[in-house]
């Protein structure tokens, strides 16, 4: 435990020490509980049942009758009341509550005393989190209790203090759901556009195109459209960003580094091998532990950049490459279908050939990959934006509470 009695950052207009307590002498908290299951008169009402994780959310999956709620230990909450989660996977998350409801037994529902604000009781259980899943779960395995929750020892300074820091990191929190919206509004235009822009199963049109284009798209094969080669085994110890004079990319920077287009190759290496792009090459990685991480397609214009083992190369003749990479992650299922193996998925290329594809004209396909990419990068410089708010409230979280 620190010893220090003041943070490393505050605001100007306080300079008291803070005041050693134990949480659960500035707070009062209860735990709820679940109405009999198969009790059909006790579900399907009018309260919301907030679960572990769920304590963050406006709606939950269950709600459950008045007479549930008399008939069981269940506890009615507030909206704004303090949520922290004892059981599971959600072991440590902690949320004011955005509803009315009740709570089960996995459910601790904390109420701040006079003089100690909830919003900052909550910002120093998020500081803390990793430090007390550390400390009483063995492994992450196990549940917390009320007990080991009014045990914790804080810091606190005086009320004011306590709520000029809520409220900054309030606005923080609200700043990052506002950044995280806009982003899942991005996400679901890019879904509904590839759901609209390319034709339906049986048909050869697409719902929405660009104007100027009618005619009936055309279907191919993927094996007539591309040529199929495999990269060349590189051992990650190979990969030297530092001082590496080859472009490189291994088949697992296809899941980790790049969106459909990569832009800027990320990685570099001094072992010179024959297996380098050519420029507008589709790339689907060849192994990975789950189907779905195999069922993307990637696209690379950048000639010889060097192409490490599993990965499967589809060298476009004709056609727009980024159009064939985003039609193919239209068709992640098609790809997913044809996937092999048990514990480690293989995608090989003749496992693909018979893909089959829809092609409009080379003018219409780049028209529609250009506005999947500047869609992608529009998406791109949000996700980075949410990254910078979620570092910054890390950096003050861990500045601002001793």
């Amino acid at each position: 435990m620190t010893m220090e009695n003041k943070p490393e950052m505050r605001f100007s207009v306080f300079n008291e020490d803070w005041k050693l307590c134990k949480l659960g002498d500035i707070t009062s908290s209860y735990s709820g509980g679940t109405p009999q299951v198969g009790r059909s008169e006790y579900y399907n009402g009018e309260i919301p049942f907030i679960r572990s994780g769920e304590i963050n959310s406006e709606e939950t999956e269950l709600s459950i009758t008045r007479i549930g709620l008399d008939n069981s230990s269940s506890k009615l909450v507030r909206k704004g009341d303090i949520l922290y989660a004892l059981y599971g996977a959600t072991s440590g998350e902690v949320s004011r509550s955005k509803i009315e409801g009740a709570i089960n037994q996995a459910v601790l529902a904390i109420l701040p005393h006079e003089n100690y604000d909830a919003n900052f009781i909550v910002q120093w259980l998020i500081t803390n989190k990793n430090k007390i899943i550390s400390t009483y779960l063995q492994g992450g395995q196990g549940n917390l209790s009320g007990e080991v929750v009014k045990s914790l020892i804080l810091y606190t300074p005086s009320y004011q203090e306590q709520v000029k820091i809520g409220q900054y990191f309030e606005f923080l929190d609200n700043t990052i759901t506002l950044q995280q919206r806009k982003l899942e509004i991005l996400k679901n235009q890019k879904k509904a556009f590839l759901e609209k822009m390319f034709p339906k199963e049986g048909e050869n049109v697409p719902e929405i195109r660009f104007s100027g284009f009618s005619d009936a798209w055309k279907q191919r094969e993927l094996k007539e459209v591309v040529n199929f080669s495999r990269g060349q085994g590189l051992p990650w110890a190979d990969v030297d960003d530092l001082n590496g004079q080859f472009e490189c990319i291994l088949y697992g920077n296809l899941y980790t580094d790049y969106g459909t287009i990569i832009q800027n190759i990320k990685h570099k290496t001094n072992t010179d091998l024959k297996v380098k792009s050519k420029g507008n090459e589709v790339l689907i990685p060849g192994s990975d532990t789950t189907p779905t991480g195999l069922a993307r397609a990637l696209f690379l214009e950048k000639e010889n950049v060097i192409l490490g083992g599993d990965i499967n190369i589809l060298s476009v003749k004709h056609d727009d490459g980024p159009f064939l990479a985003y039609e193919l992650n239209k068709l992640k299922k098609e790809l997913i279908i044809r996937i092999k193996g048990t514990t480690v998925k293989h995608l090989q290329n003749n496992d693909l050939k018979d893909i089959v594809v829809s092609l409009p004209s080379l003018e219409e396909q780049r028209k529609i990959s250009s506005l999947f990419s500047r869609l992608d990068n529009t998406i791109t410089l949000q996700q980075r934006k949410l990254e910078i708010l979620k570092n910054i409230k890390k950096s003050f979280l861990q500045k601002m509470f001793v």
